[in-house]
Protein backbone atom coordinates (compact mmCIF):
# COMPACT_ATOMS: atom_id res chain seq x y z
CA UNK A 1 0.00 0.00 0.00
CA UNK A 2 3.04 2.49 0.98
CA UNK A 3 4.97 1.13 -2.30
CA UNK A 4 1.85 1.92 -4.65
CA UNK A 5 1.19 5.69 -2.98
CA UNK A 6 4.70 6.81 -3.18
CA UNK A 7 4.81 5.39 -7.12
CA UNK A 8 1.47 7.58 -7.64
CA UNK A 9 2.73 10.15 -5.79
CA UNK A 10 5.79 10.26 -7.72
CA UNK A 11 4.19 9.86 -11.19
CA UNK A 12 1.40 12.08 -10.06
CA UNK A 13 3.93 15.21 -9.22
CA UNK A 14 6.13 14.41 -12.28
CA UNK A 15 3.16 14.41 -14.59
CA UNK A 16 1.55 17.86 -12.83
CA UNK A 17 5.36 19.33 -13.40
CA UNK A 18 5.19 18.44 -17.06
CA UNK A 19 1.88 19.60 -17.75
CA UNK A 20 2.80 22.77 -16.21
CA UNK A 21 5.55 23.52 -17.76
CA UNK A 22 5.76 26.43 -19.99
CA UNK A 23 7.11 29.74 -20.02
CA UNK A 24 9.81 29.06 -17.88
CA UNK A 25 12.00 31.94 -16.58
CA UNK A 26 15.54 31.29 -18.22
CA UNK A 27 17.70 29.21 -15.87
CA UNK A 28 15.70 29.77 -13.04
CA UNK A 29 13.06 27.06 -14.58
CA UNK A 30 10.16 29.71 -12.84
CA UNK A 31 7.05 28.36 -14.21
CA UNK A 32 3.86 30.97 -13.93
CA UNK A 33 1.23 27.70 -12.86
CA UNK A 34 2.68 25.27 -10.66
CA UNK A 35 0.29 22.83 -9.06
CA UNK A 36 2.85 20.10 -8.01
CA UNK A 37 3.58 21.63 -5.10
CA UNK A 38 0.48 21.27 -3.54
CA UNK A 39 0.51 17.41 -4.08
CA UNK A 40 3.38 17.56 -2.26
CA UNK A 41 1.39 19.55 0.85
CA UNK A 42 -1.07 17.66 0.91
CA UNK A 43 1.50 14.13 0.71
CA UNK A 44 2.48 15.40 3.96
CA UNK A 45 0.14 17.01 5.73
CA UNK A 46 -1.66 14.32 5.49
CA UNK A 47 0.68 11.38 5.57
CA UNK A 48 3.12 12.82 8.08
CA UNK A 49 6.61 14.07 8.10
CA UNK A 50 7.68 11.43 7.09
CA UNK A 51 7.15 11.18 3.19
CA UNK A 52 9.57 14.25 3.18
CA UNK A 53 12.07 12.03 1.62
CA UNK A 54 9.40 11.01 -0.93
CA UNK A 55 8.89 14.45 -1.85
CA UNK A 56 12.46 15.34 -2.23
CA UNK A 57 12.86 12.16 -4.58
CA UNK A 58 9.92 13.27 -6.29
CA UNK A 59 11.57 17.21 -6.95
CA UNK A 60 14.33 15.90 -7.77
CA UNK A 61 13.15 13.68 -10.48
CA UNK A 62 10.91 16.39 -12.07
CA UNK A 63 13.81 18.76 -12.01
CA UNK A 64 16.05 16.43 -13.91
CA UNK A 65 13.29 15.03 -15.94
CA UNK A 66 11.10 17.58 -16.63
CA UNK A 67 13.39 20.79 -16.59
CA UNK A 68 16.69 19.14 -17.52
CA UNK A 69 18.18 20.43 -14.50
CA UNK A 70 20.11 23.73 -16.42
CA UNK A 71 22.25 25.11 -13.36
CA UNK A 72 23.81 22.01 -12.72
CA UNK A 73 23.76 18.74 -10.35
CA UNK A 74 24.87 20.35 -7.24
CA UNK A 75 22.28 23.78 -7.78
CA UNK A 76 19.73 21.11 -8.68
CA UNK A 77 20.46 19.19 -5.28
CA UNK A 78 20.29 22.27 -3.31
CA UNK A 79 17.11 24.00 -5.38
CA UNK A 80 15.35 20.20 -4.65
CA UNK A 81 16.19 20.53 -1.08
CA UNK A 82 14.94 23.98 -0.67
CA UNK A 83 11.69 23.22 -2.64
CA UNK A 84 11.32 20.08 -0.12
CA UNK A 85 11.19 21.95 2.94
CA UNK A 86 9.42 24.92 2.09
CA UNK A 87 6.57 22.50 1.31
CA UNK A 88 7.55 20.07 4.07
CA UNK A 89 7.14 23.60 6.65
CA UNK A 90 3.83 24.30 4.80
CA UNK A 91 2.65 21.11 5.59
CA UNK A 92 3.23 21.21 8.75
CA UNK A 93 1.94 24.78 9.46
CA UNK A 94 -1.45 23.24 8.21
CA UNK A 95 -1.42 19.98 10.21
CA UNK A 96 -4.75 19.80 12.04
CA UNK A 97 -6.19 21.81 9.34
CA UNK A 98 -5.97 18.76 6.68
CA UNK A 99 -9.29 17.67 7.29
CA UNK A 100 -11.98 19.60 5.14
CA UNK A 101 -14.01 19.38 8.08
CA UNK A 102 -12.00 21.46 9.70
CA UNK A 103 -9.92 23.79 7.28
CA UNK A 104 -12.91 24.12 4.45
CA UNK A 105 -15.65 24.94 6.67
CA UNK A 106 -14.52 28.02 8.70
CA UNK A 107 -13.58 31.49 7.40
CA UNK A 108 -10.67 31.07 10.01
CA UNK A 109 -9.06 28.35 8.33
CA UNK A 110 -9.97 29.50 5.12
CA UNK A 111 -7.57 32.41 5.98
CA UNK A 112 -4.84 30.51 8.19
CA UNK A 113 -4.78 28.17 4.64
CA UNK A 114 -4.20 31.31 2.42
CA UNK A 115 -1.80 33.14 5.21
CA UNK A 116 0.06 29.65 4.64
CA UNK A 117 0.32 29.21 1.39
CA UNK A 118 1.34 33.18 0.73
CA UNK A 119 3.86 32.96 3.50
CA UNK A 120 5.28 29.99 2.54
CA UNK A 121 5.81 30.69 -0.96
CA UNK A 122 7.57 33.58 -0.36
CA UNK A 123 9.79 32.40 2.25
CA UNK A 124 10.44 28.96 0.15
CA UNK A 125 10.88 31.71 -3.52
CA UNK A 126 13.35 34.12 -1.50
CA UNK A 127 15.69 30.82 -0.64
CA UNK A 128 14.80 29.22 -3.74
CA UNK A 129 16.57 32.75 -5.68
CA UNK A 130 19.18 32.63 -2.71
CA UNK A 131 20.16 29.37 -3.37
CA UNK A 132 20.45 30.13 -7.39
CA UNK A 133 22.75 33.31 -6.51
CA UNK A 134 24.94 32.05 -3.80
CA UNK A 135 25.52 28.60 -6.19
CA UNK A 136 27.10 31.19 -8.63
CA UNK A 137 24.32 31.31 -11.11
CA UNK A 138 22.97 34.14 -12.66
CA UNK A 139 19.15 35.04 -11.78
CA UNK A 140 17.35 36.38 -15.21
CA UNK A 141 16.42 38.92 -14.34
CA UNK A 142 16.11 41.38 -10.90
CA UNK A 143 16.24 39.48 -8.07
CA UNK A 144 12.51 40.94 -6.49
CA UNK A 145 11.08 40.18 -9.96
CA UNK A 146 12.32 36.96 -10.03
CA UNK A 147 11.00 36.33 -6.08
CA UNK A 148 7.73 37.74 -7.46
CA UNK A 149 7.12 35.27 -10.26
CA UNK A 150 8.11 32.57 -8.15
CA UNK A 151 5.77 33.50 -5.53
CA UNK A 152 2.77 34.30 -8.12
CA UNK A 153 3.44 30.73 -9.62
CA UNK A 154 3.40 28.40 -6.71
CA UNK A 155 0.44 30.71 -4.41
CA UNK A 156 -1.61 30.06 -7.51
CA UNK A 157 -0.66 26.59 -8.07
CA UNK A 158 -1.64 25.13 -4.69
CA UNK A 159 -4.63 27.60 -3.68
CA UNK A 160 -6.17 26.16 -6.51
CA UNK A 161 -5.28 22.63 -6.67
CA UNK A 162 -4.80 22.31 -2.56
CA UNK A 163 -8.59 22.66 -1.58
CA UNK A 164 -10.13 19.96 -4.32
CA UNK A 165 -6.84 17.40 -2.79
CA UNK A 166 -7.75 18.10 0.66
CA UNK A 167 -11.28 17.99 0.56
CA UNK A 168 -10.85 14.41 -2.43
CA UNK A 169 -9.19 13.20 0.82
CA UNK A 170 -11.67 13.29 3.22
CA UNK A 171 -14.64 10.43 3.01
CA UNK A 172 -17.37 13.33 3.24
CA UNK A 173 -16.04 15.53 0.88
CA UNK A 174 -15.22 12.87 -1.36
CA UNK A 175 -19.28 12.22 -0.95
CA UNK A 176 -19.87 15.85 -2.01
CA UNK A 177 -17.68 15.80 -5.13
CA UNK A 178 -19.28 12.83 -6.30
CA UNK A 179 -22.59 14.13 -5.90
CA UNK A 180 -22.13 17.81 -7.81
CA UNK A 181 -21.54 15.30 -10.98
CA UNK A 182 -24.88 13.61 -10.13
CA UNK A 183 -27.02 16.87 -10.94
CA UNK A 184 -27.62 18.26 -13.82
CA UNK A 185 -27.12 22.09 -12.89
CA UNK A 186 -23.41 21.19 -12.58
CA UNK A 187 -23.10 20.59 -16.40
CA UNK A 188 -24.87 23.51 -16.58
CA UNK A 189 -22.54 25.43 -14.69
CA UNK A 190 -19.59 23.92 -16.29
CA UNK A 191 -20.97 25.55 -19.57
CA UNK A 192 -21.49 28.80 -17.81
CA UNK A 193 -18.00 28.79 -17.36
CA UNK A 194 -16.76 27.66 -21.00
CA UNK A 195 -18.95 30.58 -22.03
CA UNK A 196 -17.03 33.20 -19.55
CA UNK A 197 -14.23 32.17 -20.81
CA UNK A 198 -15.08 32.85 -24.62
CA UNK A 199 -16.14 35.71 -23.54
CA UNK A 200 -12.63 36.85 -21.82
CA UNK A 201 -10.37 35.19 -24.29
CA UNK A 202 -11.86 34.37 -27.53
CA UNK A 203 -12.47 37.30 -29.03
CA UNK A 204 -9.56 39.73 -28.46
CA UNK A 205 -6.52 37.65 -27.74
CA UNK A 206 -4.21 41.17 -27.81
CA UNK A 207 -5.88 42.59 -24.56
CA UNK A 208 -6.74 39.40 -22.32
CA UNK A 209 -7.64 41.72 -19.58
CA UNK A 210 -10.69 43.41 -20.32
CA UNK A 211 -13.05 40.75 -19.83
CA UNK A 212 -11.42 38.87 -17.32
CA UNK A 213 -14.47 39.56 -14.81
CA UNK A 214 -16.55 38.04 -16.34
CA UNK A 215 -15.14 34.48 -15.02
CA UNK A 216 -16.24 36.14 -11.08
CA UNK A 217 -20.06 35.41 -12.21
CA UNK A 218 -20.08 31.77 -13.03
CA UNK A 219 -17.61 31.30 -9.95
CA UNK A 220 -20.12 33.15 -8.02
CA UNK A 221 -23.32 31.07 -8.79
CA UNK A 222 -21.52 27.80 -8.65
CA UNK A 223 -20.68 28.72 -4.68
CA UNK A 224 -23.46 29.53 -3.73
CA UNK A 225 -25.32 27.01 -5.00
CA UNK A 226 -22.59 24.00 -4.31
CA UNK A 227 -20.66 25.35 -1.65
CA UNK A 228 -16.74 25.02 -1.12
CA UNK A 229 -16.79 21.81 -3.17
CA UNK A 230 -18.03 23.29 -5.99
CA UNK A 231 -16.18 26.77 -6.23
CA UNK A 232 -13.33 24.94 -5.90
CA UNK A 233 -13.85 22.95 -8.80
CA UNK A 234 -15.02 26.01 -10.71
CA UNK A 235 -11.46 27.40 -9.85
CA UNK A 236 -9.64 24.00 -10.81
CA UNK A 237 -11.55 24.26 -14.14
CA UNK A 238 -10.86 27.91 -14.92
CA UNK A 239 -7.27 27.31 -14.15
CA UNK A 240 -6.88 24.82 -16.98
CA UNK A 241 -8.91 27.09 -19.53
CA UNK A 242 -6.94 30.03 -18.89
CA UNK A 243 -3.95 28.14 -19.53
CA UNK A 244 -5.84 26.71 -22.78
CA UNK A 245 -6.48 29.97 -23.64
CA UNK A 246 -2.84 30.91 -23.17
CA UNK A 247 -1.25 28.51 -25.27
CA UNK A 248 -3.99 29.23 -27.71
CA UNK A 249 -3.33 32.91 -28.13
CA UNK A 250 0.50 32.64 -27.63
CA UNK A 251 0.24 34.84 -24.76
CA UNK A 252 4.22 35.96 -23.96
CA UNK A 253 5.03 35.01 -20.19
CA UNK A 254 4.54 38.19 -19.10
CA UNK A 255 0.96 38.17 -19.76
CA UNK A 256 0.60 34.45 -18.68
CA UNK A 257 2.08 35.86 -15.08
CA UNK A 258 -0.35 38.71 -14.84
CA UNK A 259 -3.34 36.38 -15.69
CA UNK A 260 -2.31 34.20 -12.57
CA UNK A 261 -1.81 36.81 -10.42
CA UNK A 262 -5.43 37.52 -11.43
CA UNK A 263 -6.48 34.65 -10.83
CA UNK A 264 -5.18 34.55 -7.17
CA UNK A 265 -7.89 36.82 -6.63
CA UNK A 266 -10.52 35.08 -8.45
CA UNK A 267 -9.58 31.61 -6.39
CA UNK A 268 -9.77 33.69 -3.12
CA UNK A 269 -13.12 34.98 -3.38
CA UNK A 270 -14.08 31.17 -4.36
CA UNK A 271 -12.64 29.65 -1.49
CA UNK A 272 -14.43 32.24 1.02
CA UNK A 273 -17.37 32.49 -1.17
CA UNK A 274 -18.01 28.70 -0.78
CA UNK A 275 -16.58 28.45 3.11
CA UNK A 276 -19.09 31.09 3.98
CA UNK A 277 -21.93 29.34 2.06
CA UNK A 278 -20.92 26.07 4.16
CA UNK A 279 -20.41 28.01 7.36
CA UNK A 280 -24.02 29.17 7.14
CA UNK A 281 -25.58 25.66 5.87
CA UNK A 282 -23.84 23.62 9.12
CA UNK A 283 -25.02 26.82 11.43
CA UNK A 284 -28.38 26.10 10.02
CA UNK A 285 -28.36 22.64 10.72
CA UNK A 286 -26.97 22.80 14.17
CA UNK A 287 -29.90 25.30 14.72
CA UNK A 288 -32.11 22.79 13.17
CA UNK A 289 -30.77 20.08 15.58
CA UNK A 290 -31.04 22.18 18.25
CA UNK A 291 -34.75 23.20 17.54
CA UNK A 292 -35.52 19.68 17.14
CA UNK A 293 -34.17 18.99 20.70
CA UNK A 294 -35.82 21.49 22.42
CA UNK A 295 -39.06 20.79 21.21
CA UNK A 296 -38.28 17.13 21.88
CA UNK A 297 -37.95 18.42 25.40
CA UNK A 298 -41.19 20.52 25.59
CA UNK A 299 -43.18 17.61 24.61
CA UNK A 300 -41.95 15.38 26.79
CA UNK A 301 -42.42 18.13 29.74
CA UNK A 302 -45.63 18.59 28.33
CA UNK A 303 -46.90 15.32 28.02
CA UNK A 304 -45.60 14.38 31.72
CA UNK A 305 -47.40 17.27 32.86
CA UNK A 306 -50.71 16.79 31.15
CA UNK A 307 -50.77 13.26 31.27
CA UNK A 308 -50.99 13.53 35.02
CA UNK A 309 -54.38 14.08 35.04
CA UNK A 310 -56.10 11.46 33.08
CA UNK A 311 -53.80 8.81 34.50
CA UNK A 312 -54.79 9.89 38.42
CA UNK A 313 -57.93 9.83 36.97
CA UNK A 314 -57.17 6.16 35.49
CA UNK A 315 -56.28 4.62 38.54
CA UNK A 316 -58.90 6.47 40.39
CA UNK A 317 -61.70 4.54 38.43
CA UNK A 318 -59.70 1.84 38.36
CA UNK A 319 -59.17 1.49 41.61
CA UNK A 320 -62.96 1.81 41.85
CA UNK A 321 -64.01 -0.60 39.70
CA UNK A 322 -61.57 -3.63 41.64
CA UNK A 323 -63.48 -2.53 45.04
CA UNK A 324 -66.90 -2.93 42.98
CA UNK A 325 -66.12 -6.26 41.63
CA UNK A 326 -65.10 -7.85 44.64
CA UNK A 327 -68.38 -6.30 45.89
CA UNK A 328 -70.85 -9.20 45.67
CA UNK A 329 -74.02 -6.78 45.98
CA UNK A 330 -72.51 -4.13 43.74
CA UNK A 331 -74.87 -2.50 41.53
CA UNK A 332 -74.34 -3.60 38.27
CA UNK A 333 -75.22 -0.71 36.64
CA UNK A 334 -72.59 1.37 38.69
CA UNK A 335 -69.57 -1.14 37.54
CA UNK A 336 -70.37 -0.47 33.70
CA UNK A 337 -70.51 3.13 34.33
CA UNK A 338 -67.18 3.39 36.44
CA UNK A 339 -65.41 0.92 33.15
CA UNK A 340 -66.88 3.14 30.72
CA UNK A 341 -65.01 6.45 32.87
CA UNK A 342 -61.97 4.37 32.67
CA UNK A 343 -62.15 3.85 28.90
CA UNK A 344 -63.08 7.25 28.35
CA UNK A 345 -60.33 8.67 30.22
CA UNK A 346 -57.65 5.81 28.70
CA UNK A 347 -59.03 7.47 25.37
CA UNK A 348 -58.05 11.28 26.47
CA UNK A 349 -54.88 10.33 27.34
CA UNK A 350 -54.30 9.16 24.04
CA UNK A 351 -56.32 12.30 22.21
CA UNK A 352 -53.77 13.95 24.41
CA UNK A 353 -50.44 12.35 23.12
CA UNK A 354 -51.43 12.83 19.48
CA UNK A 355 -52.75 16.33 19.70
CA UNK A 356 -48.88 17.40 21.54
CA UNK A 357 -47.44 15.27 18.80
CA UNK A 358 -49.10 16.90 15.96
CA UNK A 359 -48.50 20.03 17.89
CA UNK A 360 -45.06 20.07 17.95
CA UNK A 361 -44.67 18.16 14.69
CA UNK A 362 -46.75 20.54 12.45
CA UNK A 363 -47.79 23.23 15.15
CA UNK A 364 -51.25 22.30 13.86
CA UNK A 365 -54.10 22.31 16.11
CA UNK A 366 -57.20 21.13 15.70
CA UNK A 367 -59.84 24.01 16.01
CA UNK A 368 -63.43 23.48 16.70
CA UNK A 369 -66.72 25.44 17.30
CA UNK A 370 -67.39 24.64 21.44
CA UNK A 371 -69.55 25.47 23.78
CA UNK A 372 -67.62 27.33 27.12
CA UNK A 373 -70.46 25.90 29.70
CA UNK A 374 -70.40 22.29 28.21
CA UNK A 375 -66.81 22.22 28.24
CA UNK A 376 -66.61 23.85 31.88
CA UNK A 377 -69.77 21.18 33.09
CA UNK A 378 -67.80 18.12 31.53
CA UNK A 379 -64.45 18.99 33.07
CA UNK A 380 -66.20 19.36 36.22
CA UNK A 381 -67.87 16.04 35.90
CA UNK A 382 -64.44 14.34 35.48
CA UNK A 383 -62.63 15.59 38.78
CA UNK A 384 -66.36 14.37 40.76
CA UNK A 385 -64.91 11.32 41.72
CA UNK A 386 -61.56 12.76 43.21
CA UNK A 387 -63.25 15.94 44.25
CA UNK A 388 -65.51 13.53 46.47
CA UNK A 389 -63.14 11.66 47.95
CA UNK A 390 -61.32 14.71 49.35
CA UNK A 391 -64.17 16.40 50.52
CA UNK A 392 -64.46 18.95 48.02
CA UNK A 393 -67.18 20.54 46.80
CA UNK A 394 -66.96 21.97 42.82
CA UNK A 395 -69.29 24.17 41.15
CA UNK A 396 -68.91 25.80 37.69
CA UNK A 397 -70.97 29.08 36.52
CA UNK A 398 -71.08 30.43 32.95
CA UNK A 399 -73.31 32.98 31.36
CA UNK A 400 -76.05 31.57 29.55
CA UNK A 401 -75.51 34.63 26.67
CA UNK A 402 -71.54 32.86 26.29
CA UNK A 403 -71.65 32.37 22.74
CA UNK A 404 -69.79 29.07 21.48
CA UNK A 405 -65.86 29.73 20.42
CA UNK A 406 -62.98 28.65 18.12
CA UNK A 407 -60.90 26.56 19.88
CA UNK A 408 -59.18 23.20 20.48
CA UNK A 409 -61.66 21.67 23.23
CA UNK A 410 -58.78 19.09 24.74
CA UNK A 411 -56.06 21.59 25.01
CA UNK A 412 -58.64 23.99 26.96
CA UNK A 413 -59.91 20.85 28.92
CA UNK A 414 -56.53 20.46 30.26
CA UNK A 415 -56.36 24.07 31.03
CA UNK A 416 -59.25 24.10 33.29
CA UNK A 417 -58.08 20.90 34.60
CA UNK A 418 -54.91 22.40 35.81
Amino acid sequence: MRFRLLAAFVIGYVFLDWVSYFHPLQQSNITPWNPQPALAVALIAICGQRWTPAVFGAVLVAEVVVRQAPVGPLTTLVVSAVLTLGYAAMAAALSGLVSPRNLLETRRGLSRLVGVVAIGALVTGTLYAGALWASGGHLPGPYFEVLLRFWVGDSVGILVTLPPILIWSDPVGRAELKSLFRQPVTYLQAASVVLALGLAFGFDFAEPFKLFYVLFLPLIWIAVCSGLAGATLAVLFIQFGLITAAMLGKYPALTVFQLQALLISLSITGLFLGGAVDEQRIAGSKLRQSLRLAAAGEMSAALAHELNQPLTALATYARAATLLARDPGADRALVIDTLAKVLAESNRAADVVRRLREFFQTGAIDLQRASLEQLARKTVASMGVRAVDLDVSLEHHVDDNTPDVLIDPLQIEVVIRN
